[in-house]
């Protein structure tokens, strides 16, 4: 059986906190019992597998997937493969922190961005032409949105003489995909992972979808026993619960869009900016405290947003705005509790 939440609650990495379907749970369990009976067997034919489970249910061979370890390995395994220091990255900024920790050791373009602002797509695409790679989380992992639509995406791959990285690990709350160009371009990765949409972060799970050369290259630069690189227990847990992805992807934005209604309802003389993540943005309004100083009240009693105590607004990448992702169900109350305690305090 899964164990009940209890405090704290790590906020800062946005774990899924959503309630998981009967089914969910059961499959998980089932899996669970798999993994100790064979534990003492290597991993490869279960990784070829989910492989091909992964292929069949995108529409694609087998030889256009592979996994890693969550979208945080295939993306240093891919720049392994294509930047070095002759080569330069392009990404948005802010942007997903292991695409800038990536491009710290090439070259680097990064085009500013904001929550409340859209992209000028032609200065965009003057900027990043010449890139090598480009890194798109799709959508932004800090602000939110969609900063490209799918017809800009397209115009942008067709156009680039590098490789486009879309991170789709939010793919199910928002439905912007852009997995069928697939077939038409053959400078496209496709990430995702299980750890946002189907709540299951510890496995430490992803895919790439590309061509069957890239994906060849990358599959390259795996060693010998690397080539089945994930353990057995992530596989057998992703390769019983994938069947559940659509009703896992409805649970969250359900789960997401009442924590919405909730935190509007308690903050009616606040602005709440909605996007497509599993968390929102609380502007702080006239509060004139430090976010800071907000926030590390809140990990004091619970709510963590830092590893460790913040001592100024430097981190924050938007300090007028309060990111709130949703603790489980039972905590909404209090968490709203907090916040409006620690507001007052202040």
């Amino acid at each position: 059986m899964l164990t009940a939440h209890k405090k704290p609650f790590r906020l800062y990495w946005r774990e899924n906190y959503s309630e998981k379907p009967k089914a969910v749970i059961n499959a998980i369990n089932k899996a669970v019992q798999i993994s100790m009976q064979n534990i003492h067997l290597y991993p490869g034919c279960l990784y070829d597998e989910v492989v091909e489970l992964t292929a069949k249910e995108n529409r694609l061979s087998p030889n256009q997937v592979i996994l890693g370890h969550g979208v945080e390995g295939l993306t240093h395994k891919i720049a392994e493969v294509f930047l070095d220091k002759n080569k330069s990255g392009g990404i948005f900024e802010p942007s997903y922190f292991v695409f800038n920790n990536n491009l710290a050791r090439t070259k680097s373009v990064k085009y500013p961005i904001r929550y409340d602002q859209k992209v000028e797509f032609s200065k965009f695409l003057e900027q990043m032409l010449d890139t090598d790679v480009f890194f798109l989380a799709s959508p932004n992992t800090e602000t939110g949105d969609y900063l490209l639509n799918k017809k800009q995406i397209e115009e942008f791959v067709k156009n680039y003489k590098g490789i486009l990285i879309v991170d789709e690990c939010y793919y199910g709350i928002g439905n912007l995909t852009v997995l069928n160009l697939l077939k038409k371009y053959d400078n496209l990765i496709i990430l995702r992972s299980i750890t946002k949409l189907m709540g299951m972060g510890s496995l430490r799970l992803g895919y790439a979808m590309s061509s069957p050369e890239i994906i060849n290259r990358i599959n390259y630069n795996f060693r010998e026993i690397e080539l089945d690189p994930i353990n057995s227990f992530s596989l057998n847990i992703f390769k019983k619960t994938y069947k559940y992805y659509d009703i896992l992807a409805r649970n969250l934005l359900s789960f997401k869009e009442q924590f919405f209604a909730f935190v509007s309802e308690e903050f009616p003389d606040h602005k709440i900016y909605k996007n497509v993540t599993n968390f929102v943005f609380l502007d702080k309004g006239n509060c004139k405290v430090p976010t800071f100083e907000i926030l590390n009240s809140l990990s004091q009693h619970g709510y963590v947003y830092s590893e460790k105590p913040l001592t100024d607004n430097s981190t924050l990448h938007f300090p007028e705005l309060i990111e709130l992702t949703p603790p489980p169900r039972e905590y909404w109350k209090d968490y709203v509790e907090t916040l409006k305690k620690v507001l007052s305090e202040k």
